[in-house]
């Protein structure tokens, strides 16, 4: 079985596409969508999330680069808003977008869920053992946090930049960060070959089309 972390999902085609032509004569590993938190080295065979691999997984390779982004409705700006302003914004010293632009509404923030790398990233960068504001909404999901990031004018949040599209706008948050495909052990047979299509072959043409370099 492989496993993809929600905020990896956008990579689910290539993974299907190279599992397809990797195993189109015996048969298929089945593909499920886990948060990094329930990746298991005895039920899955390959694992793919953003960041830093899970401890239990033996070999990585990097198959695409992945950044996060602050996101806010379409009718706010944020060109004048800086890293201080973020961590503010997520630590509640922040309540109101009067702190960011000449609005008197009450920010309506929105945060991953705790074992999404946007948040794990939101905790470890951004907010550095400072607390999240306790008014946050949980987002269940990426697609989640954009639809109602797009849907509401005072909203904020975070996501994947493969995640983003024209229905938000979007600062960069962080450098370029590694999308990893891990294994327990040093990748062979099949699985091995479905991470060198990830790397350079059909899968690779797809992921460019998806990813940023």
């Amino acid at each position: 079985m492989i496993a993809i972390s929600p905020s990896a999902a956008p990579i689910t085609a290539a993974v299907e596409l190279c599992s397809n032509q990797t195993l189109a004569e015996n048969g298929q590993y089945r593909i499920e969508q886990v948060f990094p938190s329930q990746f298991s080295s005895q039920a899955h065979k390959l694992v793919i999330q953003i960041g830093q691999a899970p401890s239990d997984f033996a070999f990585s390779a990097q198959i695409a680069s992945e950044r996060f982004f602050l996101i806010t409705h379409l009718s706010r700006s944020l060109q004048s808003i800086n890293m201080n302003d973020v961590e503010k914004i997520f630590s509640g010293g922040y309540l109101n977008w009067a702190d960011l632009e000449n609005s008197e509404a009450i920010i309506d923030l929105w945060i991953p869920t705790q074992s999404d790398e946007s948040r794990q990233f939101l905790e470890n960068h951004i907010l550095n053992g400072q607390a999240l504001n306790s008014n946050a909404k949980l987002s269940i999901a990426p697609d989640h946090m954009r639809a109602n990031v797009s849907e509401n004018e005072d909203a904020i949040g975070i996501l994947p930049g493969a995640w983003i599209n024209s229905s938000v706008n979007s600062l960069a948050l962080s450098e370029a960060m590694p999308l990893l495909a891990s294994s327990t052990a040093e990748a062979q047979g099949a699985i091995r070959e479905i991470i060198a299509c990830l790397q350079n072959g059909l899968g690779q043409a797809l992921i460019r089309d998806i990813y940023q370099p």
